[in-house]
């Protein structure tokens, strides 16, 4: 992140095993990692810095802002790993759609949801 260019990454990684009909793993597996970086104006407005010890600010981004990038991440992955999928010995990897909250876990997220 860096809010003096409104800035702000998102960082995406998907682990993809191939299963047969019953439900058996099999040796097909691949894995995605992105980096999709988001510039948002005002960015600093969505921030607050707490100090947990003297000296030490920390970053805490609000939980709307974040969940919306989450949310434009999963979606704009879930297209990249069907396009680089298609053709490959895993197939056309569809990804299934998820909660963006489920991604949500990291303390530095101010008005979180319950």
């Amino acid at each position: 992140m860096d809010s003096a260019q409104n800035i702000i990454g998102v960082l995406l990684s998907v682990f993809i095993q191939a299963i047969d009909s019953n439900g058996t793993e099999l040796d097909q597996r691949g894995s995605y990692t992105h980096e999709l970086v988001f510039r948002i104006q005002n960015l600093e407005d969505f921030i607050k810095y707490t100090e947990p010890k003297e000296g030490e600010k920390v970053p805490e981004v609000d939980y709307l802002l974040v969940s919306t990038l989450v949310s434009i991440s999963i979606s704009t992955v879930r297209g990249i790993v069907f396009s680089r999928t298609q053709g490959t010995s895993l197939g056309s990897v569809i990804l299934p759609i998820v909660d963006p909250k489920k991604f949500l876990e990291p303390v530095n997220i101010l008005n979180e949801e319950k």
